[in-house]
């Protein structure tokens, strides 16, 4: 190899003439004359390449001054210097306050003695400790390079660390960019900052890697500097430097580096891409830079296989598996961005499929994966130029656009044609909930639950299927969650009290059961809410589940009271919801309380309404008839004004109907006796001939008592014979009417 000219060289291209490194050694608190000795043995002495000095400085003042100067491979302190007794000696003040980590550290006494443990050697940093009088010339040698070699270690493993810390940033900003080609750009950043290069002189190109099915892969550049920038994204053919293109195609031919006198390249690859890196140089690297740049291809290998990983990782936690679109989370992620332009033009719509668990449950759900699919084509192919379309639960997607693209009619129009859906056309009904983008600071989360409510609010509505959010919707949210949350209080903290209401036989006048009622009462002898309100939100919350338990308690320990009392009342009644009706335990629960409180067959009497029993008709069949067997009866409460089917009446373990309020109100008050109401003497028919007893609920007059009587109706409560009452009134109330004349 012939010796290069004078020509100024880059630093980081270092010919092999160049002089070799100094690795500095610092010599504290000894005598000078050792210090020359130390280093007339290292002047001819090498360590991996690196020559050796030796810096005497005589004080601990001295030595730390010359540390704020340079970095040294290894400190020998006389021991001397050091109290062993003291945490902030002159090691610790080395390492941790002028930051000299990687240097090593010897302690040599000049006095005879012990060794310190090891432990605190270890525990001070100390890598040697040794007595002066037991140190030969080759011991010096030993420790010494025994000790630059860590110093190279520690060195090379930080560097390893510093430079994971800027892949990790990489990647990191990788997960905006989603590109590649923002990583190829990246090598590049790099290798020109790190090894000193000129603009010019960095390009970067990639292939998907050959397979049978597709040998002939183009190469494209995807990242340059300098005057080749305008060539991103072309194919390598089209760089004129045909000298350039051979480099490129030999190295990626051979799947290994090219160290040339005029250039590098760098091969890469992974399971999917490869490519190559190409480095115009004017000499060939050296043996160290060599096996550096090697090193660096191998991690970005690494790099790439970790950044096609990430993409795809991206893709699955932001997109939605079955229609690739964006997901709730990346919905949310976009509308923080939109919120924070404030733009009041922007307008966010979610549309619910309607009866989309029953499409699936009754066709199959690849019937139901086919329509949201179309959906989403119907939605891209229609608005997707103009809005930004996800699907953010299992049947409702989330838009958001502007209001002359994102509106009613827009989407009326999108999705108003039937769909295919294999051989089905499907009408698909649907509600939507609309929320401008209002003025002033708010978050995607708040922009997300003001849509939410006025989808709400469009499935109550029976006019249109759409609403707009507006600020009142909010406020009626919010009071609801204060009601929900003040019943909770109020219900742990025992403010809750259970009223009973009498039923009376009327053929008899006896006093024959009681209805058990909760009520929410308040401090100044009213009511904090009806039951008409807070039961329907206790079953929203879930709470009532806790709720039903304890009524159920209360009312079977209520009836055990009366019946030690000597009152003869054959039953008590209790409502139960569908909540209740769901959970695991009722059956046990039920089954506990009438062993716990021995209640005769027949006198818990659980009450459900026609809506609960249609609502799973199989679960209640089969509930109801383990009742019946723990002797437990039923009742279909306001029996009458829901829809249920005579088919599934005939099959549920009920012992009686009760007739709701609003068929009893249809018996004339001035006329009663000869004026017989048909719908309330049909439903009593029908009773009857189903073998059921007849409870008529909300008699108010002697009129609708006396007619209920002459069509058959066996039992009836209302405010004809009492109000419910709390358990000190009824008390009071049945000692006082055994029995009732009307």
């Amino acid at each position: 190899m012939t010796t290069p000219t004078t020509q100024p060289s880059r630093p980081h291209l270092m010919l092999h003439e160049r002089p070799k490194p100094v690795w500095p050694i610092m010599m504290v608190g000894f005598d000078p004359d050792l210090c020359t000795q130390i280093a007339h043995l290292f002047s001819d002495y090498a360590i991996s390449g690196h020559v050796i000095k030796v810096m005497p400085c005589h004080t601990p003042e001295k030595a730390l001054q010359q540390l704020l100067e340079r970095r040294y491979a290894l400190v020998i302190i006389n021991a001397g210097l050091l109290d062993l007794n003291d945490p902030d000696n002159l090691v610790r003040v080395m390492r941790e306050d002028f930051q000299q980590y990687h240097t090593r550290y010897i302690v040599v006494d000049s006095e005879p003695g012990e060794t310190p443990m090891a432990e605190w050697l270890l525990e001070m940093h100390i890598q040697d400790y040794r007595h002066l009088q037991h140190i030969n010339d080759n011991d010096w040698l030993m420790i010494v390079t025994q000790a630059c070699q860590n110093y190279q270690l520690s060195m090379a493993n930080n560097r390893q660390e510093r430079g994971l810390e800027k892949v990790i940033s990489a990647t990191t900003d990788l997960l905006n960019k989603t590109s590649l080609r923002h990583f190829a750009e990246g090598i590049l950043d790099q290798l020109s900052a790190s090894l000193g290069l000129d603009e010019d002189g960095l390009i970067c190109v990639q292939r998907r890697v050959r397979t049978p099915s597709s040998p002939c892969s183009p190469l494209y550049i995807t990242a340059a500097t300098g005057q080749h920038a305008s060539l991103i994204g072309e194919p390598l053919s089209q760089l004129a430097a045909l000298d350039i293109q051979s480099a490129f195609e030999t190295c990626i031919e051979q799947q290994g580096p090219i160290f040339d006198t005029h250039y590098t390249a760098l091969y890469y690859n992974n399971s999917h891409w490869e490519g190559a890196i190409y480095i115009d140089c004017e000499c060939c690297p050296s043996d160290d830079y060599q096996q550096l740049l090697e090193i660096f291809a191998s991690n970005i290998s690494q790099c790439n296989e970790l950044i096609s990983k990430v993409n795809k990782l991206s893709f699955i936690a932001y997109h939605d598996t079955l229609t690739k679109v964006p997901n709730r989370t990346r919905f949310l992620l976009e509308l923080d961005q939109r919120a924070k332009t404030q733009d009041v033009n922007t307008v966010i719509a979610l549309i619910d499929l309607s009866h989309f668990a029953d499409l699936n449950e009754g066709l199959g759900v690849e019937t139901g994966n086919r329509l949201l699919i179309n959906v989403t084509e119907r939605l891209q192919n229609y608005l997707g130029d103009t809005c930004y379309i996800a699907r953010i639960g299992a049947d409702v997607f989330g838009l958001i656009g502007q209001q002359q693209d994102l509106n009613p009619d827009s989407i009326r129009a999108t999705l108003s044609t039937p769909f295919d859906v294999g051989e089905l056309s499907y009408s698909m009904r649907y509600n939507v909930g609309l929320c401008r983008l209002l003025a002033g600071e708010m978050t995607g989360l708040t922009l997300l639950k003001r849509s939410y409510i006025a989808l709400a609010r469009a499935k109550r509505n029976s006019a249109r299927n759409y609403e707009f959010f507006l600020e009142e919707m909010e406020f009626d949210n919010r009071w609801r969650t204060d009601i929900i949350n003040q019943l909770k209080n109020d219900f742990y903290e025992g403010h809750l009290s259970l009223w009973y209401q009498p039923q009376i036989n009327l053929k008899t006048g006896a006093v024959c059961g009681i209805e058990a009622l909760v009520r929410w009462p308040d401090s100044a002898g009213g009511f904090i809410q009806p039951p008409s309100i807070f039961i329907p939100l206790a079953e929203y919350s879930g709470l009532i589940i806790d709720i039903g338990d304890w009524i159920l308690e209360e009312a079977c320990r209520t009836f055990d009271k009366l019946k030690r009392q000597q009152h003869t009342l054959q039953s008590v009644c209790v409502n139960i919801g569908i909540p209740q009706f769901k959970q695991f335990n009722l059956i046990k629960t039920i089954q506990r309380l009438t062993q716990e409180y021995k209640l005769p067959a027949g006198t818990l009497v659980i009450e459900v309404t026609e809506q609960l029993a249609m609502h799973d008709p199989q679960l209640v069949i089969e509930n109801l008839h383990t009742l019946q067997k723990l002797g437990v009866h039923a009742a279909i409460d306001d029996f009458g004004t829901g829809y249920s089917s005579l088919n599934t009446l005939r099959h549920l373990a009920i012992d009686r109907l009760k007739i709701d309020t609003q068929f009893i109100h249809e018996i004339s008050h001035s006329n009663a006796e000869h004026a017989r109401p048909p719908f309330a003497e049909t439903l009593i028919s029908l009773g009857q001939k189903l073998g059921l007893k007849l409870v008529a609920e909300g008699v108010e007059t002697q009129a609708q008592a006396n007619t209920l009587r002459q069509i058959g109706c066996h039992q009836a409560q209302g405010f004809f014979f009492a109000k419910p009452m709390p358990f000190d009134e009824l008390l009071d109330w049945l000692n006082d009417n055994p029995s009732l004349s009307f």
